[in-house]
């Protein structure tokens, strides 16, 4: 992530965002479940978070319903979503990271 936020493209610090913020909740509900969502429908992983936490749940939709307009659509995202999607990413991260045993 530390490497998207110096490029001036919005949609690749999204994207690169979106995948850090999807690869921490793997790592929550891992952690606190026993399981990853192995589904190809983002929207299961949100459900399988919040059985874990409700606001980190809601934080990984956040990013989600960014998720393509930053990696498919021809109109770039702004930069204001870029930079709320590496919050969003970076809330999931320190929370993964705090929670490691």
């Amino acid at each position: 992530m530390e490497a998207a936020e110096i490029l001036e493209s919005p949609d690749v610090v999204a994207t690169n965002a979106i995948h850090a913020a999807i690869a921490a909740a793997d790592v929550l509900t891992c952690l606190q479940l026993g399981e990853r969502s192995n589904s190809g429908n983002h929207s299961d992983a949100v459900n399988l978070l919040r059985r874990v936490d409700a606001n980190l749940a809601l934080t990984l939709k956040r990013a989600l319903d960014r998720k393509n307009q930053a990696s498919y659509e021809s109109t770039d995202i702004s930069s204001i979503d870029a930079a709320r999607c590496l919050r969003w990413a970076k809330q999931l991260v320190d929370e993964a990271v705090a929670r490691l045993p």
